[in-house]
């Protein structure tokens, strides 16, 4: 499965819709094989969208997105885990723990979102 994290700064970027880079995570059986960074386009929602279904993510973490954002996210397979913040390698672990939606990970002010 591929898993990809908007990042800045090595934190989950603030805002899913003006991010400009990922880290993909590539796991087998709950283990990272392999992690890549990569310049994420500044593009078009829909061209963002596109370029995730391309590289073959199948689950998006990242902070505050925009309705259409994750409407087209989920309409294109894409699982996603949005208004999360802290640090990547904390989040990827909480990810990899089945963890990450039992809180602690929710951006300030947007608990009762998710």
């Amino acid at each position: 499965m591929k898993i990809a994290l908007t990042v800045w700064n090595g934190r989950v970027a603030p805002v899913f819709d003006v991010s400009g880079q990922l880290l993909i995570l590539e796991t087998v059986e709950g283990q990272i094989i392999n992690e890549t960074a990569v310049d994420f386009p500044q593009k078009s929602l829909a061209e963002k969208v596109l370029f995730l279904q391309t590289i073959g993510i199948g689950q998006l973490i990242c902070g505050a997105i925009s309705c259409q954002a994750q409407a087209l996210s989920e309409n294109s397979g894409i699982k996603v885990y949005a208004f999360i913040a802290g640090d990547c390698r904390e989040v990827t672990n909480a990810w990899l723990d089945n963890k990450l939606e039992r809180g602690g990970f929710a951006m300030p002010g947007c608990g009762k979102r998710r």
